[in-house]
């Protein structure tokens, strides 16, 4: 009888893995909805029967896929949130992060967070933005504890914040309004850091400047 060892669930980790960051290389460049099954394996240099074997299905396929990138940019944006004892520079750095990697992968930023999915990638979606606030939320609740914010409902502020920081890179993903709302890159950051301080309960400056 064939017996499954450590090795060979590693080797099927990281195959899968592989394939994984095929899809996301492949959305990067067109989007979920360039993201086949014949696609993604032509990328990962492997076959499509070898694509079902971890993947049962191309939707499949792409919440797993979406799962994988997700969870690498909540981790960086967590990151963020922790590089600082300060609760103002560390809302000021998650927000850096999580624009400045927007703005410099506009298509994959947008797949995540706007283009039209498949109900089970979707539901991989929700579970996302549940995270990125719930990573956010606890942020807020251990900044309360140390005194450096007022009580407030840390789940409701979580969620404005995050919904604020989306909607505002909307029309900055989409090149057929984002003369409507242009601003210099820079700008549009400590613009929307200084919203995120007023929404927490800070002062409206960052780095110790008014």
């Amino acid at each position: 009888m064939y017996r499954v060892t450590e090795k060979t669930l590693e080797n099927a980790r990281k195959r899968r893995a592989a394939i994984a960051e095929a899809a996301r290389l492949q959305i990067i460049e067109g989007g979920f909805a360039s993201a086949t099954v014949k696609a993604v394996a032509h990328r990962a240099n492997c076959s499509t029967g070898l694509i079902y074997q971890y993947f049962p299905s191309a939707e499949e396929l792409l919440k797993g896929t979406f799962a994988h990138v997700s969870a690498y940019e909540l981790s960086l944006f967590s990151r963020g949130l922790e590089q600082h004892q300060d609760i103002g520079q560390a809302m000021d750095t998650a927000v850096k992060i999580f624009i400045g990697r927007s703005l410099q992968g506009p298509r994959l930023a947008d797949a995540l967070l706007f283009e039209a999915l498949p109900p089970l990638v979707e539901e991989e979606r929700l579970r996302f933005r549940r995270s990125w606030t719930h990573a956010l939320s606890q942020r807020l609740d251990q900044a309360i504890a140390d005194e450096q914010l007022e009580q407030q409902n840390t789940v409701i502020v979580a969620t404005g914040v995050t919904g604020a920081l989306s909607e505002n890179l909307l029309p900055r993903l989409h090149h057929a309004t984002v003369e409507q709302t242009h601003l210099p890159v820079q700008e549009f950051i400590s613009t929307l850091q200084i919203l995120c301080r007023k929404m927490i309960g800070l002062p409206h400056h960052i780095g110790g400047r008014p």
